[in-house]
């Protein structure tokens, strides 16, 4: 279908333009794209995708949504796992006064009791602890209130894709918004361009793709062009790799006495629900999930990245300095050094590399931090 698209695309002479004259609003290969992401995700409800210019403004168009569509009364409740830019969103904008953060543990009883309009949560958070969120808890207190709320989940860390978000996520019996980052793990190594997604129920999407329009969110074709195709089983060999290669990692930095945090390790809060064939919470087909990412708390020292750095270099080992993650190579990010609670952890995004490497990375942060 996507393929067909671009040729469509491509050959499409002025006078057959048509609806898709305007190209910053309405291309083919975005249309393309769009669907053959939702026929991969394989859902048992219907859905569509909507791409965008990026991940924050997937994030941004959705708050936008809400500001114009939420009831007038009742709480955003926003898990203190979101994302810190998501929160600073919703913290300076409309929805502010109505805006509740609470924490991981205290998610779903919140909804029961606050009567929240919508609720914000993370599959896996982007912060120091590398929370794994409690979908089921939440489904639960969700599908027990008598009027509806929206949810809204961000894949970003994991990927709509993982087994676990997805069968999670097809759960829901209840409204649902899922945001994820396209600049991620969709482009499988590659980082060509910046991208976001939107995926929702049809007649939520139908809503989200006007306000795309005005809001001037919507992904470009060229953009779209420089996408490499969705591939789902590609994308999950790659979690699956740099999943594991988090947790070796994150064991390694553990037994050295470093303050780390991920799933996979006995003492996180969420160990048992990052091994669900363990707990018995899921079918077999549903592992647990990817988190691709590892926490390691600095405190105050902003130094830490450099010095890793250094001591990567020491031992002739590729270690990059960057934002992004679900890349080849092992990245290291100082989070933020003006947003103090972000300042106090660096992010550590292990690429594909083999074990051997992997090692050899957790021996230069060791040297560089212990």
């Amino acid at each position: 279908m996507l393929a067909a698209a671009r040729t469509a695309a491509n050959r499409q002479s002025p006078a057959q333009v048509g609806e898709w004259e305007y190209q910053r609003d309405r291309h083919q290969i975005g249309a393309g794209w769009e669907s053959e992401w939702i026929s991969q995700l394989g859902w048992t409800s219907e859905r569509r995708a909507l791409l965008t210019t990026s991940g924050m403004a997937a994030i941004s168009t959705t708050i936008a949504y809400l500001e114009r569509s939420l009831p007038p009364t009742g709480t955003v409740l926003v898990d203190a796992g979101v994302y810190h830019e998501t929160r600073h969103l919703l913290a300076t904008g409309a929805l502010s006064p109505r805006c509740v953060v609470v924490g991981a543990d205290d998610l779903a009883e919140a909804v029961r009791y606050r009567n929240p309009s919508a609720v914000f949560v993370d599959a896996i958070s982007n912060r120091p602890d590398v929370r794994v969120a409690d979908f089921a808890a939440l489904r639960w207190a969700l599908e027990s209130r008598p009027t509806e709320t929206l949810t809204i989940v961000d894949t970003s860390v994991c990927s709509m894709m993982d087994p676990w978000v997805s069968c999670e996520l097809d759960a829901f019996e209840t409204p649902l918004i899922v945001v994820e980052s396209v600049t991620k793990h969709a482009q499988l190594g590659l980082d060509r361009i910046p991208g976001g997604l939107i995926v929702s129920d049809a007649g939520r999407v139908e809503q989200l793709d006007r306000l795309r329009e005005h809001v001037g969110s919507n992904i470009t074709d060229l953009a779209c062009a420089a996408l490499p195709d969705p591939n789902r089983s590609l994308m999950l060999r790659r979690l699956d790799r740099q999943a594991g290669n988090a947790a070796i990692l994150a064991t390694r930095l553990r037994q050295a006495g470093l303050p780390v945090a991920h799933p996979m390790l006995s003492n996180h809060p969420d160990h048992r629900r990052a091994n669900p064939q363990r707990s018995g919470t899921l079918p077999d087909s549903c592992p647990g999930p990817n988190a691709v990412i590892v926490g390691l708390s600095t405190g105050n020292d902003t130094t830490v990245v450099e010095r890793v750095m250094a001591s990567a270099d020491e031992r002739g080992l590729l270690l990059e300095n960057g934002v992004g993650f679900g890349f080849d190579t092992t990245r290291i990010y100082q989070t933020s050094q003006s947003i103090p609670e972000a300042s106090v952890f660096v992010r550590i995004s292990p690429g594909i590399e083999p074990i051997d490497v992997i090692e050899g990375l957790s021996d230069a942060i060791i040297g560089a931090v212990a």
